[in-house]
């Protein structure tokens, strides 16, 4: 019979590595002078300071190979990328400071260097955190490029970065795949997004309390490592043996399977009702956006928008960004802030194959974009958008 022992407190210096070594030391002496058919014992470090890891191997040099994190992940083909997006002042920056203590080995910065990203995650495979990530939204910013390359290819595993190092330009191969957070208000680019997990954030009403500076995410992280330790099997399970609770596939399935599997398990084994259709249906709905098989709150108020500026015209309307971004913003409830610049507009517009190269133009307030009414209400009709009757 197999004996665990777990030695836990939530404060720093009591004892527990020491502890836990010198016991788990004990006992395999005890076992072999027993003469016992399996004197081993399993000493497992989740002490993110990896003392019990130095006293026994002589270093605590984990990394890509050799860490809890890469028992953990040893069975999953992707890891998590999520989108937290969302205006000013939404929690965006307060959440990243939740995550810190709680995600593996967790770093967070706002402008990283490509070069710099690549042999970090390479060295740690460390949950990565960038907090104002707008730049990622433009997809021809020449100095995202490589930071864009590297999360389009880090979230499966197997597909490395390749760049040339040193004097002689020997090519190397840079495992890049680890969990990312990104918090941005304007969103990502598509191809990057179609990658991301999104979380719309929005601003409260209520009077929040500001958030502690000492915050202490230990007791939140040790139960977080003991669900992952006592119910790898249950979960492995969920996400590999039970087909009929994925009912998504391609690069959506990839990224909501681990969220289905986890929610089945809080389902069948922490009574929490419901929390499987929700996860799921959520699932759905973010599969046919990403498909193109349903349009997206902002996409579709851009059509309703468009239905409404060219209601009076019969052929081509020149219509102007900031006026569009304008009637968006009315439609959708939102203040100037929320809507940020009028960029993501034509990206949105080019998706719906409403606009090519030759039918926008620059201007002194921004860019005009030629419309045809006829397109705009055949998209309409193609997604089911309503048109909305403005009162005087």
């Amino acid at each position: 019979m197999t004996r665990v022992f777990v030695f836990t407190n939530h404060k720093g210096g009591v004892g527990k590595s020491t502890s836990a070594t010198n016991t788990a030391l004990g006992i395999a002496g005890m076992l072999r002078r027993a003469g016992a058919p399996n004197s081993r014992v399993l000493l497992i470090d989740t002490d993110s300071q990896a003392h019990a890891t130095l006293v026994t191997t002589g270093t605590k040099d984990y990394g890509v190979d050799n860490s809890l994190y890469t028992v953990l992940m040893a069975d999953r083909q992707n890891a998590a990328q999520t989108l937290l997006n969302g205006p000013k002042n939404s929690g965006k920056s307060t959440v990243m400071r939740v995550l810190q203590p709680l995600a593996f080995n967790m770093i967070t910065t706002s402008d990283p260097t490509g070069p710099s990203m690549f042999r970090l995650i390479h060295q740690t495979s460390c949950t990565v955190g960038i907090d104002e990530a707008e730049r990622y939204h433009n997809p021809k910013d020449p100095g995202m490029q490589q930071i864009r390359q590297l999360l389009n290819s880090g979230y499966k595993q197997g597909m490395p970065a390749i760049r040339v190092t040193g004097d002689d330009l020997k090519p190397q191969a840079f495992d890049v795949y680890s969990p990312k957070i990104l918090a941005a208000i304007m969103g990502l680019e598509d191809i990057l997004a179609s990658r991301c997990i999104a979380i719309p954030m929005r601003r409260t009403t209520r009077k929040m309390p500001s958030f502690p500076p000492d915050f202490d995410g230990a007791p939140l992280r040790h139960q977080l490592y003991i669900l992952a330790l006592t119910h790898f099997q249950a979960v492995y399970r969920n996400y590999f043996e039970r087909p009929e609770l994925h009912k998504l596939h391609n690069r959506s399935g990839e990224l909501w399977s681990p969220l289905v599997a986890l929610a089945a398990l809080f389902e069948d084994q922490g009574g929490v009702v419901g929390l499987l259709d929700a996860i799921s249906n959520a699932a759905e709905w973010d599969e046919q956006i990403s498909e193109g098989k349903s349009l997206s709150e902002r996409e579709e108020a851009v059509l309703q928008a468009l239905e409404l500026l060219t209601r009076s015209a019969d052929e081509v309307v020149w219509v102007k960004g900031t006026d569009l971004r304008e009637k968006i913003r009315s439609l959708l409830g939102q203040s100037t802030d929320e809507m940020g610049n009028a960029q993501w507009i034509g990206h949105i517009l080019k998706r719906l194959q409403l606009i090519d190269q030759s039918r926008r133009k620059h201007h002194v307030g921004g860019k005009l974009y030629a419309i045809e009414r006829h397109e705009v209400l055949d998209m309409m009709q193609r997604y089911d958008v309503p048109p909305i009757y403005e009162s005087n």
